[in-house]
């Protein structure tokens, strides 16, 4: 057997979402970090209240909540979906 050698690169990942392009026709009601729409948010225990508000709103934006909804209904809703995500490989 042949003598096997590491390096030292460490790998990190990170969970991210693509920020929708969101209408804010009806806007989301609570407080959403204003980001480029196709950038990415990077999902970690350093988020704002803004940012996890978009996160919110991204997932909220993939499903039909009938407008004019409140906070508690668009979170039934998304309790509701099965599955509320979906892993995409790039």
């Amino acid at each position: 057997m042949g003598d096997i050698e590491f390096n030292s690169a460490v790998i990190t990942m990170q969970a991210v979402i693509e920020v929708p392009a969101l209408t804010n026709d009806p806007a989301p009601p609570w407080p959403v970090a204003q980001t480029a729409p196709w950038s990415w948010l990077p999902l970690n225990a350093a988020c704002t209240d803004e940012k996890i508000g978009l996160f919110v709103a991204a997932l909220a934006a993939r499903i039909e909540v009938p407008p004019p909804s409140d906070r508690d209904e668009v979170v039934d809703a998304l309790l509701a979906e099965e599955p509320l995500s979906h892993f995409h490989p790039a």
